[in-house]
């Protein structure tokens, strides 16, 4: 099964969802089926099993363990999020790790009710380094990319109304794995969460993406929406956009029919004249709230919801610009990272560490060196911090002139984008750290300049 080729990311905050256990999706189902189909989601955190393969030997032992008779022995619980060296499975290293030890996790959950007429994702938030996955022996797909988020479209894979299996093999040293290590800790496992997302199979809205630009004095701005719509029958529908300002009150609304296209996805864009919204900068982070619904027959099916910044990135005669005024950084770099929690930060992380940042009058913060939790980016729109966000090349510029590592800057570049590109708090895109300036960092430059124009790269 092929991963999803425009994987639906967190910073579309999703209406009317919540990450939910698995046991009270009863009730889950039972609001939805009384009101319009939004998307549910369904966390799989928690305790998973777990076996450490030191060595290559051991591993070649463990390979089945994704078979449903594969013996649990030798299996121990571990947490998830977190890190495994952080859980006392074998010691912490520093930079680049040197021994090949492999971890073997397999979680156990009922199928969530109700799943007639819905298409099923499997999300995995961050798995480092290198992620292989299955479901109820079917073999999901493979991802080597260690700091950003990957997903699987698994409808069809999934048992309804029966305990399914879910396994994935995380390996620490592979060809890209350099692109995943840099002057920090090598901290392996699933430190990021893991979640279902349900949705109208029918048609349903998989991406939004906003942009927004002033006119020449700063005053009424444009928003400027691309939405795409997927499902085995979409259409004909209407889509409608409605932002509501920082005090919740409504500003405007527009909607546009859309004919049907059966078995296609269909980008549409739409644009919001707003007259003298509040700017959003590190200074007034003004929040205003996007919903964008698809309606059929007059009933919603489908919506998503994200946060919209007023603001527009410029540079002229070398000086950076936010919404026309002059700005100077005073930044600091930071690790997604604590002491006692590994990689696995929560929000009461982010919040000390960006209350530290404002009580020392820092307004940037670079994500060295690559993209944080979605968390920390999403308090750095409410709290106002600038952010610069690194696509993470690690310590890969010494394999940027080889051909062969192309196609891995350019999946960190493309995941990285489409989870953040949304977050008025991003104003710049760095393309690794330190490194040379080598083909592969052009070819992401380039992706990066084609789907995020708006800001310097």
């Amino acid at each position: 099964m092929l991963p999803l080729a425009n994987p639906i990311r967190r910073q579309l905050v999703l209406l009317s969802s919540k990450i939910l256990p698995a046991a009270i999706c009863c009730l889950l189902a039972a609001f939805a089926a009384a009101h319009a189909q939004s998307s549910q989601t369904v966390s799989l955190n928690g305790t998973w099993d777990f076996a450490l393969a030191p060595d290559p030997a051991a591993a070649e032992r463990l390979a089945r363990f994704y078979e449903d008779d594969f013996p649990s022995q030798g299996f121990q619980p571990i947490p998830v999020p977190s890190n495994w060296s952080l859980q006392g499975f074998e010691e912490p290293v520093y930079s680049r790790v040197r021994q090949a030890s492999e971890g073997f996790y397999i979680r156990r959950f009922p199928s969530p009710p109700e799943l007639g007429g819905k298409r099923v994702v499997l999300h995995f938030g961050g798995v480092w380094a290198s992620a292989e996955v299955w479901l109820n022996g079917t073999h999901l797909g493979r991802h080597d990319s260690g700091f950003t988020g990957f997903a699987y479209d698994v409808t069809r894979v999934l048992k309804p109304g029966a305990e399914n299996r879910l396994a994935a093999r995380v390996r620490q040293l592979t060809k890209d794995s350099a692109f995943d290590t840099n002057d920090d800790w090598s901290l392996p496992g699933i430190y990021r969460d893991v979640w279902l997302e349900l949705m109208p199979s029918a048609a349903y809205i998989d991406r939004v993406e906003t942009s927004t630009s002033f006119d020449s004095q700063f005053r009424d701005a444009d928003l400027n929406l691309r939405v795409l719509v997927s499902g085995a029958q979409p259409g004909p529908y209407e889509l409608r956009a409605i932002l509501s300002a920082p005090d919740g009150k409504e500003v405007q609304r527009i909607s546009i029919p859309v004919g049907a296209h059966r078995g296609t996805d269909r980008d549409t864009l739409l644009k919001m004249h707003v007259a003298a919204p509040l700017h959003w900068t590190a200074e007034t982070p003004h929040l205003y709230r996007l919903t964008v619904e698809l309606a059929q027959g007059g009933k919603v099916n489908h919506a998503r919801a994200t946060a919209v910044g007023f603001r527009q990135v410029s540079t002229s005669g070398g000086v950076l610009r936010i919404n026309g005024q002059a700005v100077k950084l005073r930044g600091v770099n930071r690790h997604d990272e604590h002491p006692d929690a590994g990689r696995a930060t929560r929000r009461e992380h982010w919040l000390e560490d960006l209350r530290l940042m404002k009580a020392a009058n820092i307004n940037m913060v670079r994500t060295s060196h690559y993209p944080p939790a979605e968390g920390f980016l999403d308090l750095c729109d409410e709290l106002g911090m600038y952010v610069i966000d690194e696509v993470p090349m690690g310590f890969g510029g010494e394999y940027g002139d080889d051909p062969s590592f192309v196609a891995s800057g350019l999946l960190r570049a493309q995941e990285t984008i489409a989870r953040d590109r949304n977050h008025p708090s991003v104003i710049i895109w760095s393309i690794g750290n330190e490194d040379p300036f080598t083909p592969t960092h052009l070819a992401a430059i380039r992706l990066v300049k084609g789907s995020d124009p708006r800001g310097p790269c």
